[in-house]
């Protein structure tokens, strides 16, 4: 989380140098010591999330490679052996990157709650999961309790808006696959005319096939397209269900937060959903042959828009590896941001290859689709078959490819950390006997985290405790942005009540407590 922070810091500095002549200042400092909380103004946190949701995809990538690195830390933990001094190092490794995940995911849910306002998002739904177990294997390794409720985080539910992508992402191969099939059945009729029975059965069973294939196209695309558009227009335009937090944002940052995230599935779903209305409605009959030439077009498309898409996300990730070795270069002995910068690197060679993958299948549907001209198709009759043949193969190549090349999440580290709590909760049980007046809402951390509320926030009609956007700006000035290391602290989150909860910074002997 300290890194995440510090790279943050690196992008405003280098935001108020690109907008000022000197250096940055005023209430969108983040690292300049301010001796009151009242220091910070809402102007202060309006900055600092807006920040928050322009590195968004920078944001989750950071998370997913922390989780990563925490599942690979646990399984060498788990393996080392009993009593050595590796397996000490590595379980304080393991408790100091559950505490970092903890942290980023409770600033990445309060930016999902309030500032992206998705309430239906299934990454909200699923980090406030994490809070939960994250929060039972500190508590269970650190301060030997157990946290009151279920074993397991409750299963989350896949809300509506996610479950039509979710179909969408499952049922497309399955729909090109079949598409592709029918035309190299279709196209092999010529060549198969040894076998009396096999054209006049192709022909009659597509007789079926092709008007479902039709219905299916125009349908298939328009789900999405109208999700995705209200999305937009919904975060986009000012509307009563906008939190305030999201509406001081501004149109311009909502639209971009927005659209950075759509940009691909709309122009993809406006361009095929185009091509399958022109074909049902307009290329039929005497100017069906014209629908060659769409079909061409939509695959140049195709070619453009992957080729695009991969550049940007290239540069994304190139940049973000720029900014990590800026910091590996001030701070050349962390480990965190080594390991981080390899996991990175990883990363970016998994990208290429997903490059490589997607331009080449679309590469070669294109020329497919050059191979389906009538001017080029009647010379052989093998040229359809060729194309047709080449169509089904690129379908199953990319699809198993890019399953095989996809950068593998951090699946595992939810059960391994759920299997750990069951394994230790029976010894927390025994103790707990001798310790029965004793709070289990004390969470040690190396650093402020005035942040992170408990138990976790639900994002409900219920009144909840939440993290305000003054209360993140109060831990930023105190310290989460250092230039320079600072004072060892720490920080005890204590509850008195569901509503009442108390952030009491020990540094010295000194010892002040702010209400959040």
């Amino acid at each position: 989380m300290a890194i995440v922070l510090q790279r943050l810091q690196h992008v405003l500095n280098k935001q108020q140098d690109n907008t000022t002549d000197g250096p940055a200042s005023g209430p969108a400092s983040l690292t300049g010591h301010i001796d009151s909380p009242a220091g910070y103004s809402k102007a202060s946190a309006k900055t600092i999330f807006k920040l928050l949701v322009e590195e968004d995809a920078s944001l989750v990538l950071e998370y997913n490679m922390l989780r990563l690195l925490l599942q690979e830390t646990l399984i060498a933990w788990k393996a080392a052996e009993q009593g050595s001094e590796q397996k000490q190092a590595l379980e304080n490794d393991t408790i100091h990157l559950v505490r970092e995940a903890l942290h980023l995911s409770t600033l990445l849910d309060e930016k999902y709650c309030h500032y992206i306002n998705d309430r239906p998002n299934l990454r909200k739904a699923t980090l406030e999961n994490h809070h939960t177990l994250y929060r039972r294997w500190l508590h269970v390794h650190v301060n030997h309790v157990l946290l009151q409720g279920c074993q397991n985080p409750p299963k989350v539910d896949m809300p509506f808006a996610d479950e039509i992508r979710s179909i969408f992402e499952r049922s497309n191969p399955y729909r090109l696959g079949a598409l592709r099939t029918r035309r190299l059945l279709i196209a092999l009729i010529p060549i198969l005319n040894q076998f009396e029975q096999y054209g006049p059965w192709i022909r009659w069973l597509d007789g079926f096939a092709a008007p479902a294939f039709s219905y299916i196209n125009l349908l298939f695309f328009l789900p999405r397209l109208m999700l995705n558009t209200y999305t937009l227009g919904s975060h986009w335009i000012e509307n009563a269900s906008m939190s305030p937090e999201e509406r001081s944002l501004g149109a311009t940052a909502r639209f971009n937060a927005q659209w950075d995230r759509l940009w691909p599935n709309l122009t993809n779903d406006i361009a095929w959903a185009t091509n399958a209305a022109l074909v049902f409605f307009v290329f039929t009959g005497a100017l069906q042959p014209y629908g060659v030439y769409l079909g061409l077009g939509s695959q140049l498309h195709d070619l453009l828009l992957s080729s695009l898409r991969g550049y940007q996300e290239m540069c994304r990730l190139y940049d973000l590896a720029q900014q990590y070795q800026a910091l590996h270069e001030e701070q050349p002995g962390n480990a965190q941001i080594t390991a981080d910068l390899s996991l990175l690197h990883k990363r970016i060679n998994a990208e290429e290859m997903l490059l490589l993958v997607s331009i080449t299948n679309f590469s070669v549907l294109f020329f497919v689709a050059i191979l389906a001209f009538p001017s080029i198709a009647a010379l052989s009759p093998w040229v359809p078959v060729v194309g047709a043949g080449m169509s089904v193969i690129i379908t199953i190549f990319n699809f198993g490819g890019r399953s095989y090349l996809t950068p593998a999440g951090a699946m595992k580290v939810d059960n391994l950390l759920t299997c750990d709590i069951q394994a230790e909760a029976p010894v927390v049980r025994r103790n707990l006997t001798a310790q029965s007046s004793r709070s289990s809402s004390c969470l040690l951390s190396d650093y402020p985290s005035s942040f992170i509320s408990n138990p976790p926030r639900r994002c409900s009609s219920t009144p909840q405790l939440r993290v305000s956007p003054l209360t993140i700006s109060t831990a930023f000035s105190h310290g989460l942005f250092p230039r320079s290391p600072s004072p060892k602290k720490e920080a005890i989150l204590a509850s008195t009540s569901r509503d009442d909860f108390f952030f009491r910074e020990i540094d010295g002997n000194s010892s002040t407590s702010v209400k959040l």
